[in-house]
Formats: C-alpha cells, sequence, structure tokens
C-alpha cells in the first residue's frame, strides 16, 4: 500500500510498520499519527489543525510513545513486557480529544518473543479508537504474525550512511579477523559483544561493506581474498541470525568462533 495515497483516500490502516532508524523514521511514524488524527481527513496530514499542531509539539494527550527504557543513564537493549501490558492497559481507555489513540512504538524490533506475544493479542483485535504504528531498524525481527496484521512502509533512513566509527570498528573487526589469533579474535569479540540488535545489524553492514572494498584492492592476493569473501558470507549469515531472534551476545560468539580465516582455511 502507498501510504501517500491512503491518506488522501482517507483508508488508514490500524498498524504500520516504519522500517529505519534515527529521527527520519520517528518523523515518519509522527506524520502518520498526525494522518490518523487530523482533523481535516480529506487534507490528511493539514499540519495545522489542533490535532496536527499538538502531535508536532509533542503534547497530544492521544499520542503514547513506547521506547526502551533508561536505568542509570543506560538505555537497555528491549523493550519489556511489562511496557507492553502498560500499553494495554491504557489502549482499552476511551481518547481524550481526538477521534483515535495513536501509540508509537520506536525500536519495536526490540521487544521480545513475550513482548511480542502480548502485543499480539492487542493488535488482533484492538478496540475500534486504536492504531499502532512500530518503527523498527530490522522487521525481519518482528514475529511473521505481527508482520502480516501491519502495512510496512520503508524510510531513507535504511540508507544512512554508515558512520567513521562505525567503519573503524568494523576494520578492527577485519584485521583482527586476518591476522590475529584465534585468542585474540576471541577477545576482540567479547569486548565488543554489549551491542544491541540495531548496532550489530549496523556493525555487520559495516564488516560486508568495508570487506567488499577490500576485494577490489589488486594488492591482495588470491588467499586474501578467499578469507575476505568468508568474511563477507559470515556476515551476511548472521544477519540471518538476527531476523529468528538470535540475540547479539550469541551472534558475536559465532563471529568468535568462525572468524577466524586461517582455522577455517585448514577446517
Amino acid at each position: 500500500m502507498d501510504h501517500k495515497q491512503s491518506y488522501t483516500a482517507n483508508k488508514l490502516s490500524h498498524a504500520y510498520i516504519v522500517s529505519g532508524t534515527g529521527e527520519n523514521a520517528l518523523e515518519q511514524a509522527r506524520n502518520l499519527a498526525s494522518a490518523m488524527m487530523c482533523q481535516y481527513p480529506e487534507q490528511a496530514p493539514c499540519g495545522h489543525c489542533e490535532n496536527c499542531r499538538k502531535i508536532r509539539e509533542g503534547i497530544h494527550p492521544d499520542l503514547g510513545h513506547v521506547t526502551r527504557e533508561v536505568e542509570n543513564g543506560k538505555q537497555k537493549k528491549s523493550i519489556r513486557v511489562r511496557q507492553i501490558r502498560d500499553l494495554i492497559a491504557d489502549a482499552y481507555v476511551l481518547p481524550n480529544e481526538a477521534g483515535r489513540k495513536v501509540y508509537i512504538i520506536e525500536d519495536a524490533d526490540t521487544m521480545n518473543p513475550q513482548a511480542q506475544n502480548a502485543f499480539l493479542k492487542l493488535l488482533e483485535e484492538p478496540p475500534s479508537f486504536d492504531a499502532f504504528i512500530l518503527v523498527a531498524a530490522n522487521p525481519m525481527l518482528l514475529l511473521p504474525t505481527v508482520r502480516s496484521r501491519c502495512v510496512l512502509i520503508r524510510t531513507d533512513s535504511e540508507e544512512e550512511e554508515l558512520s567513521a566509527e562505525e567503519k573503524e570498528l568494523a576494520r578492527g573487526f577485519l584485521n583482527t579477523a586476518l591476522r590475529g589469533s584465534e585468542a585474540t579474535l576471541f577477545q576482540w569479540c567479547m569486548e565488543h559483544n554489549s551491542m544491541n540488535v540495531q548496532e550489530t545489524l549496523r556493525f555487520l553492514d559495516a564488516v560486508k561493506e568495508t570487506a567488499v572494498s577490500g576485494l577490489s584492492d589488486s594488492k591482495r592476493s588470491l588467499t586474501q581474498k578467499k578469507k575476505i569473501d568468508h568474511l563477507i558470507r559470515l556476515a551476511d549469515r548472521c544477519r540471518e541470525f538476527l531476523a529468528v531472534n538470535t540475540g547479539p551476545k550469541h551472534v558475536m560468539a559465532y563471529l568468535a568462533v568462525n572468524a577466524n580465516t586461517d582455522r577455517k582455511e585448514h577446517s
């Protein structure tokens, strides 16, 4: 479904997945919320009515926002089932001002299966005045039953350029995998296993991008290129693991065991 066409046709779904990260994805989610709550449906989102204005200013009482909690100055790695149960309890309360209530779930792909299953019950039979927008860096981490009940929207933020820090981290991993011992590689992976799902996906993308550029280096020997090709395929495999709810720590442990190219070459 083209979400822009659905705005003007006033045929918005009750559930969306906005695939992307950062402010671009959140801005898309807020625009969707405005379209759902706008007081002028044929122009939605008009950007000028009271509902649109309050959403833009972040003060609308009928717009809920769930994200990972912060404890001791550090953001937790996942949205907890308790947070989803709080959302469910609130979802059955009538709207205060608008004709409907909209909930934005940021980092929705960090919900564990228990939280997703709790949310699925609401998603399947929601009150008529509720709508949900799930912002997810990797929608494949959401249960198929959740994804099947949502309209998927992709944002430009999915093409967000890798940062210098992310590329440097990838180079550190590749250099350790290509030149270090098994013990050094294991230590490196354990020192960097505190990343959340989104950070791990970005790390794997950086590993692949950096490794691919290494393949085009004419100064590299055929043996080196074979090792790099192994690491590229390994990064793709780890991305698939994350898509079926394998945790980042397990992915880093897998890399620690399998990324040593010399050992793999002789196994």
